[in-house]
Order: C-alpha cells, then sequence, then structure tokens
C-alpha cells in the first residue's frame, strides 16, 4: 500500500512475516531519501521494494526490539550499508531476538546486528525535506519509541512547534486502532503504558497513526 499524504511524504506499507508486522519505507517525495521502520522479517522483500522504488535509504528505524519487527535488519543494513537506530532500553531484546523467534515461530532466522545509534526522547530525526521527532513511550517495551512528524515542522523550533494539522505518527506497538500493546510481559509496564499513550494524544491530536500491525487510524 503507498500513501502519498502531502507533496514531502510517501508512505509505501509491506506488511511481512507470521505476525503481519507492518514495516513503513517512508520517502521524501522530492529527493527520494528514505528511512525504514521496523523492517519486520523478511529482509530481502523490504531491499526488492526499496530498489524497484529507486529510493535512497538513509536508516533502519526500530520503534521497539521485538522479534516480529527487527529480523530484516541483517539483510536490509548488508544491502545498503546503513545504521540502526534503536533506544538503548531495548538493546536485551534484539540480542535475543533470533533466538526468541526461532522459539515463537519454530523456523529459523537470521540474527540481528547491534544498533549503530540511540533514539533519544526529543530527538530530530531529517532526512531530504522531512523531520519527524523520536517519542520515547515506554510501557509496551522499556525502549519503545514513536515518530512524529508534522508537514509544518521547524527543526529548529521547539516541540511545541509539532502540535499542528495533518501530523503522522509511527506508533509501533503502543497503540493500535482497537487496543493498546501488551503488558503481559515481565518487563512491560501496563501503568506507563497509559502514560506514554496520553503524552501521544497531547502531543499528537488527531494524528494519522501508521501501527505496528493492523490498518491506520486517526487518534
Amino acid at each position: 500500500m503507498t500513501d502519498k499524504l502531502t507533496d514531502k511524504v510517501q508512505i509505501n506499507t509491506l506488511t511481512l512475516g507470521a505476525l503481519q508486522t507492518n514495516c513503513y519505507l517512508v520517502n521524501c517525495v522530492k529527493t527520494l531519501d528514505a528511512i525504514i521502520i521496523d523492517p519486520a522479517d523478511d529482509g530481502e522483500t523490504i531491499v526488492e521494494e526499496v530498489l524497484t522504488r529507486q529510493l535512497h535509504p538513509l536508516a533502519i528505524i526500530l520503534t521497539h526490539g521485538h522479534f516480529d519487527h527487527v529480523l530484516g535488519c541483517l539483510s536490509v543494513k548488508l544491502a545498503f550499508d546503513i545504521p540502526i537506530y534503536l533506544h538503548p532500553s531495548d538493546n536485551f531484546l534484539i540480542k535475543k531476538a533470533q533466538a526468541s523467534a526461532e522459539h515463537w515461530t519454530k523456523l529459523s532466522a537470521d540474527p540481528v546486528p547491534p544498533a549503530d545509534r540511540q533514539l533519544v526522547d526529543g530527538q530530530i530525526i531529517s532526512f531530504g525535506q522531512i523531520s519527524f521527532q523520536v517519542i520515547h513511550s515506554p510501557g509496551h517495551t522499556p525502549g519503545s519509541c514513536t515518530l512524529l512528524f508534522s508537514p509544518d515542522f521547524n527543526p529548529n523550533h521547539n516541540e511545541a512547534n509539532l502540535t499542528t494539522n495533518n501530523q503522522i505518527l509511527f506508533a509501533g506497538d503502543v497503540i493500535f486502532k482497537d487496543g493498546f500493546g501488551r503488558t503481559d510481559f515481565q518487563y512491560s509496564r501496563r501503568g506507563q503504558l497509559f502514560k506514554s499513550i496520553d503524552r501521544i494524544r497531547q502531543l499528537a491530536p488527531n494524528a494519522l497513526t501508521y501501527p505496528g500491525h493492523g490498518e491506520p487510524f486517526y487518534l
């Protein structure tokens, strides 16, 4: 599925793997510079799609470290030699992602390279004519992050500049159309997740939200 939401940003959605995880190819319409959000567990398909669309990938952004969101990292990184970004609180999850995948799916899986760079709350990621802000959104996992794009965002201004119309949010597994991320893991915190969701709603009221699983929706 391809969405050209503004004259600046285009989003290609690839739903991949046994858990039907959404991988997002997000590119600047003018420059074709792109980021790859959550490369699921079919890196070869992602690489082929990037090449077919003649995108210029600059980074892999992981919303969190669960195996179904990260198994394509090795293939994508080897193909394009680009850095992997992850919040450091989820490093423990990608270290065991291969073993977790093989346990739960009963299929062989690629190892997941360590992150090259950290995601930090408030961080700005820019490529082409696009800028996203990282929102640390713990609860589902300790290092879960969401990414907020606003067409009018000026990275030289502060967070308040992000409160605007036509916002786009990449939510990972923090929030879905009809629910929110699991909190039954040992490292999950239900109350923390609800605080994260409240903060997201304050920063991005009515944002068009692209979740880690399922269809886009408005907050």
